[in-house]
């Protein structure tokens, strides 16, 4: 299976953050073959139809779909429609180190890989403030300056704060109580699944018990420790 890893220096210097149309961009996979890649997506669709899956869970998409793609997850596509839209993607220093927040992106649910769906439908003026925010970014890759990073990251900090609240509110979701040591979890969990695959490696690294582990993810995730690094 192949893996597909963030360009961090295809601009000429250390940039986190990219942004381009899936119809266009090289080397991007719109077919299905299974693929996985190693940084967050948030994938807008403007035209077009067929199904998405993630690590198995299938769901259609058309005209003003969004899916959120987490790293490491396993994905391809059916198309049915010729297909188009953007692609914005990232990886998680991006934000965390900015908002010097190691678990900043884990407190949205739509970068949850226990959320109840892999995707979002926008109504039609949601899909206009999305489409212009696109836009925005994708000119200011055509002008790319020295402070272009500070436009980019207010603008996905506006487009993920917007799609997660319009998923909460659609799957009546929220988080407000959630745990600090959960999100660091989820944070190890990003890092460290291809090699750590027991619990007590886990809550090692968190300096916490096994036991008190387990417990939390009861609580917050609704299963055990173990069963989540399984289904990771």
């Amino acid at each position: 299976m192949k893996q597909y890893d963030f360009l961090k220096n295809k601009y000429g210097k250390n940039l986190l953050v990219d942004l381009g149309r899936i119809e266009t961009l090289e080397g991007y996979v719109l077919s299905n073959e299974q693929h996985f890649i190693t940084f967050y997506e948030v994938l807008f669709i403007s035209e077009g139809n067929g199904f998405y899956s993630l690590d198995n869970q299938k769901v259609p998409y058309k005209k003003g779909t969004v899916i959120v793609t987490l790293p490491n997850q396993i994905r391809k596509w059916e198309v049915s429609k010729p297909t188009k839209g953007f692609s914005f993607f990232f990886e998680g220093e991006f934000l965390n180190t900015f908002f010097r927040d190691d678990v900043f992106l884990n407190r949205f649910i739509i970068f949850s890989y226990n959320r109840p769906s892999i995707q979002v439908q926008l109504n039609k003026s949601n899909f206009k403030k999305c489409q212009w925010v696109f836009k925005e970014v994708e000119k200011e890759f055509n002008l790319l300056k020295g402070d272009s990073s500070h436009i980019f990251r207010s603008l996905l900090y506006y487009s993920i704060s917007l799609i997660d609240r319009i998923y909460r509110e659609k799957n009546q979701t929220y988080k407000s109580d959630y745990n600090q040591i959960i999100y660091r979890f989820q944070k190890l969990l990003d890092k460290h699944i291809i090699e750590w695959h027991t619990v007590s490696e886990y809550a090692s690294a968190l300096k916490i018990s096994h036991n008190l582990l387990n417990k939390l993810c009861k609580k917050y995730l609704l299963n055990t420790a173990l069963q989540i690094i399984h289904e990771r």
